[in-house]
């Protein structure tokens, strides 16, 4: 007797997933493509026993690789929280026994780390640039408070000499000759 809950989420023949819709086998507990469970624990006692010399029923198939789709959005994640991406995937690494499995965590934080890190990278440089041209003006570049007064010109030959502004860059002036 086949109680109606199994029947439903399709643990005979023919069934399909209702999560995803993927094609499931008899007696499949959980969907091998999404995780899903399609089937009802079994229920204590002699009749969720497996028959002498059966296959014990086991939990979701871990044979293979992630799902592609659950890969898209990792890496659509790691691109906008690349911090807690990395976090994710060294957690869940630790805790994963299949060795494909964990290849791809491992892949997915490595990725993360590079893309933190060159975001890091990019953010420091940044912040140097601008930092460097508001603490050490100039005194090349555009002339900014006009000539500082009382100043001694650099002489450039050919009656030209160059003045250093007020406020940073320099000036220069030609006197003749």
């Amino acid at each position: 007797m086949v109680d109606d809950a199994s029947e439903s989420f399709g643990a005979g023949p023919g069934g399909f997933c209702p999560d995803c819709g993927s094609p499931v086998v008899a007696f499949q507990r959980f969907c091998s493509n999404c995780g899903h469970q399609v089937t009802a624990p079994p229920r204590p006692g002699p009749a969720s026993l497996p028959a002498a010399g059966s296959a014990p029923i086991t939990g979701p198939a871990t044979d293979g690789d992630y799902p592609q789709v659950n890969k898209v959005i990792a890496a659509v994640l790691t691109i906008f929280a690349p911090i807690i991406c990395l976090i994710v995937a060294l957690v869940l690494r630790s805790g994963e026994q299949h060795p494909v499995r964990r290849n791809t965590l491992k892949v997915w934080a490595i990725a993360a780390g590079v893309w933190f890190g060159l975001g890091l990278v990019i953010v420091l440089a940044v912040a140097a640039a601008a930092f460097h041209s508001v603490a050490d003006p100039s005194t090349k570049g555009p002339c900014l408070g006009g000539p500082q007064m009382g100043a001694t010109g650099t002489p450039l030959g050919h009656g030209r000499y160059r003045f250093p502004c007020a406020d940073g860059g320099s000036t220069v002036v030609n006197l003749g000759q």
